[in-house]
């Protein structure tokens, strides 16, 4: 589920990059306009609540800025998802350290026929239900659209490693909607 198109975007972006590095604002303010809503709705995919999401989005670009002169290749939505998913590992972290997860502020039961699956209330319900650790491999390899090598560059983990967990995570998820359909 790639917004924009993909080669133009990632031309674009490597352009920003650039411009970045040489200290343009004006560069990183576009920057943060084209991928805010895009990274927005990885975090929220993730079971992050809004106003997490918020803070999660406002952190992850104080990293892109921060790790501006790290950035070297072609591939810059790779590099801004791999920083997407520390901040989102860094937020779970502090979140199981606070407190216990809250559920999506939808009801599960409740799912119009208009919405794409991926939009749907049963779908995040779904999703929160996973473990963290199927939850990011089901976002970044079946909803943002990342192949098994880009997604294990992203997760630091073997491509093995990937096949399986989403294997598994699409079980898991399958299974989860089947006893909520089943409930209801």
């Amino acid at each position: 589920m790639r917004s924009g198109s993909g080669a133009e975007r990632k031309t674009d972006a490597v352009a920003l990059m650039d411009r970045i590095r040489r200290g343009s604002m004006e560069a990183f303010r576009e920057l943060l306009n084209e991928w805010q809503h895009p990274l927005y709705t990885f975090f929220r995919r993730l079971g992050i609540q809004p106003a997490d999401a918020d803070d999660c989005l406002q952190e992850l670009f104080v990293r892109i800025y921060t790790y501006r002169d790290r950035f070297e290749g072609n591939n810059f939505r790779a590099f801004v998802f791999h920083l997407a998913r520390n901040v989102s590992v860094d937020h779970f972290r502090h979140r199981a350290r606070v407190r216990r997860a809250q559920p999506l502020d939808c009801d599960p039961a409740y799912v119009p026929s208009s919405q794409r699956w991926e939009d749907s209330c049963d779908c995040h319900w779904a999703l929160d239900q996973l473990p963290e650790r199927l939850r990011v491999v089901l976002v970044i390899n079946v909803l943002e659209g990342f192949n098994y090598q880009e997604t294990a560059r992203i997760l630091g983990v073997p491509v093995g490693t990937v096949k399986s967990r989403v294997h598994y995570a699409l079980q898991r998820f399958k299974s989860v909607l089947r006893v909520q359909y089943e409930r209801t």
